[in-house]
C-alpha cells in the first residue's frame, strides 16, 4: 500500500498504522481532527512545534519534504504574505534514514531540523510512505535514466508495481558526464505537484506489467526546468518478492 499523511500540530496528535491483506494503492486527506481510517492517510506536519508519527508495519519513506507547494495546506490562521510563495521546498533524505524499517516513527516539522528553505513562509512537513507486512524490508529497485534514453523497468518474475517516480535534478552528479555545468546547477528542479502527475503516468502505464520500457523525456513527462538536464528516476517492487 503507498500512503501519503497530513497531519496539523494545532490538533491532537494521532498515529498511524497500515492494514493487512490489500494490495490496492490508495491517497486521501485525512481530517485531523478525527482518527485515521485504515486504508489510506495523507501526512503533513506543519512547523514549528508539529510532529509526525507513523505507525506502521515497518516504514519506507519514498519522499519528505519540508515548505510549501500550495496555499491551502496547513493555513488556518495564517496571515496570507505567510502563505504566497508555493515554490518553497526542499527534499529531505534524513526522514527515511531516521523511519525506514521501524514500526514506528516520530519526526518533529521544525526549521531547527529541517533548516529554513524560505523565510517569511509558514512550511509543513509531507512525508509518503509505504507499508511492508513482511520482514526484512523487500527489495526496493531503482531505475535512473537520463534525459532522451529509456528507463528499463522490469521483473524477472512477477509484476511491476510502481513506488514513485521523478523527473528532474536534485544533485549534481546524476547524468552529468558531458553535459555543460551551467545545464546541472539547479538541483531543486522536481516540483511536488509536477510529481504527482509523473508518479500517476508511471503507474498507469507499467503496474501489473513484466516489463515497461518507458522513455525520460520532456516531450513525455513535462518541463519542470527549462534549460537543466534531467533525468528520471523510478522506484518499483516486483509483487512475486512483496505483496502490500
Amino acid at each position: 500500500m503507498y500512503i501519503s499523511t497530513v497531519h496539523c500540530p494545532q490538533y491532537t496528535a494521532a498515529h498511524w498504522h497500515c492494514p493487512g491483506g490489500e494490495n490496492r494503492r490508495r491517497s486521501r486527506t485525512a481530517d485531523p481532527n478525527r482518527e485515521f481510517s485504515a486504508s489510506s492517510q495523507r501526512l503533513i506536519t506543519m512547523e514549528p512545534t508539529g510532529q509526525q508519527q507513523l505507525h506502521t508495519a515497518a516504514i519506507y519513506v519514498t519522499s519528505a519534504s519540508y515548505g510549501r507547494t500550495n496555499k491551502k495546506t496547513c493555513s488556518a490562521g495564517r496571515p496570507a504574505d505567510q502563505l504566497e510563495n508555493t515554490e518553497c521546498y526542499t527534499y529531505r533524505e534524513e526522514v527515511g534514514e531516521r523511519c525506514n524499517g521501524k514500526q514506528w516513527c516520530k519526526v518533529r516539522a521544525s526549521n531547527y531540523v529541517f533548516g529554513n528553505p524560505c523565510y517569511g513562509t509558514y512550511k509543513y512537513l509531507e512525508v509518503e510512505y509505504i507499508c511492508y507486512e513482511q520482514k526484512p524490508i523487500p527489495i526496493i529497485r531503482s531505475v535512473v535514466a537520463c534525459e532522451e534514453s529509456v528507463a528499463d523497468i522490469w521483473c524477472e518474475s512477477g509484476y511491476i508495481s510502481v513506488i514513485s517516480a521523478t523527473y528532474g535534478r536534485r544533485d549534481h552528479t546524476t547524468c552529468s558526464e558531458g553535459i555543460p555545468e551551467e545545464q546541472t546547477r539547479k538541483t531543486d528542479c522536481a516540483m511536488s505537484k509536477h510529481q504527482v502527475t509523473i508518479s500517476r503516468e508511471l503507474i498507469h502505464r507499467c503496474d501489473g506489467e513484466s516489463e515497461c520500457p518507458f522513455f525520460a523525456s520532456s516531450s513525455v513527462l513535462g518541463d519542470p526546468c527549462v534549460g537543466t538536464f534531467k533525468y528520471l528516476e523510478v522506484k518499483y517492487v516486483c509483487k512475486s518478492e512483496f505483496m502490500v
